[in-house]
């Protein structure tokens, strides 16, 4: 594990994975965008079959 500098700074990354369904996808993307306005870098992995819905919920 790597120790930080004194006066580096950390940024949070989140992953998120969810079942394909869009029931299930859409309460994490709601989730996604609350955490991108903290400046929480976010990773969504999903299918190419969802991709353009999830880019375009973002």
């Amino acid at each position: 594990m790597e120790s930080q500098s004194e006066g580096s700074s950390s940024t949070l990354h989140a992953v998120i994975f969810s079942f394909m369904s869009i029931g299930h996808t859409l309460p994490l993307l709601n989730f996604a965008r609350l955490l991108l306005r903290r400046n929480v870098a976010v990773t969504v992995f999903t299918t190419h079959a969802n991709c353009l819905f999830i880019s375009h919920n973002l």
